[in-house]
């Protein structure tokens, strides 16, 4: 689905976000169960890649929002201390998601189940409206584990709660990305860069999905979704 990246690359760059705790618990495992993720780096390499060019400039305040997420869960006490200061050595040095054969939630010792407690702090605050909590936490989680769907989908609804459209877009475009038949989110992304007043961005991401739809009869909903989203654009 690197198309969905592509997309993005040609312009500038209200739901419950709860994944039930199995479901999350298999879609981490997938990314971890492999202490070098080697084929996962290869695989999704080029969006990472154009992830990278993308951020900072979509996440305003990229690092301070991180040490907010990481505050947060310190003082929820899912954090030590010394996670926070070991996390920042290597994150000052950084822009976005490493592209490495470890993850860095490895690196710094964070367990499947500890990074479950994360996404289900994050959550905690997206339900009780506080959106920019939320985002900064799930934003580190993209940070600690790019290759989780649900990290993306989390970080996009909250900014996109927050009227931050860029920074959703781009979220939901991963989860696109890294979900198996993602379209729905590439969907929400759309919908986003035409909320933010880019609606060339917006058809560009809608021809992938009615192209890609296209080929298997069985993604016809998603297909008919995007064509009324893209109407309904041209309507206006």
């Amino acid at each position: 689905m690197t198309q969905f990246l592509e997309a993005l690359a040609m312009g500038d760059v209200f739901q419950s976000i709860n994944q039930s705790a199995h479901d999350l618990a298999k879609e981490i495992s997938k990314t971890t169960k492999k202490k070098h993720p080697s084929s996962l780096v290869k695989e999704h390499k080029k969006s990472i890649t154009a992830i990278k060019k993308v951020l900072k400039t979509s996440y305003v305040d990229y690092h301070g929002r991180m040490k907010h997420g990481m505050d947060l869960l310190v003082h929820s006490g899912l954090l030590a201390q010394i996670d926070v200061s070991k996390f920042f050595e290597s994150v000052s040095k950084k822009s976005a998601p490493e592209l490495s054969d470890t993850l860095f939630q490895h690196k710094i010792g964070i367990s499947d189940d500890t990074i479950l407690s994360f996404y289900e702090c994050g959550t905690h605050f997206f339900d009780i409206n506080d959106f920019v909590s939320a985002g900064d936490i799930f934003l580190v989680l993209t940070f600690l584990n790019p290759f989780v769907p649900s990290f993306w989908v989390g970080l996009g609804m909250s900014e996109e709660m927050r009227h931050e459209f860029d920074g959703a877009a781009l979220a939901f475009l991963m989860a696109a990305e890294l979900q198996e038949n993602g379209y729905a989110w590439a969907i929400r992304a759309a919908e986003c860069y035409n909320k933010a007043n880019k609606p060339e961005q917006a058809r560009a991401v809608l021809d992938v999905v009615i192209n890609e739809t296209s080929k298997h009869p069985k993604h016809a909903e998603l297909k008919n979704q995007a064509l009324t989203v893209k109407k309904c654009m041209s309507s206006r």
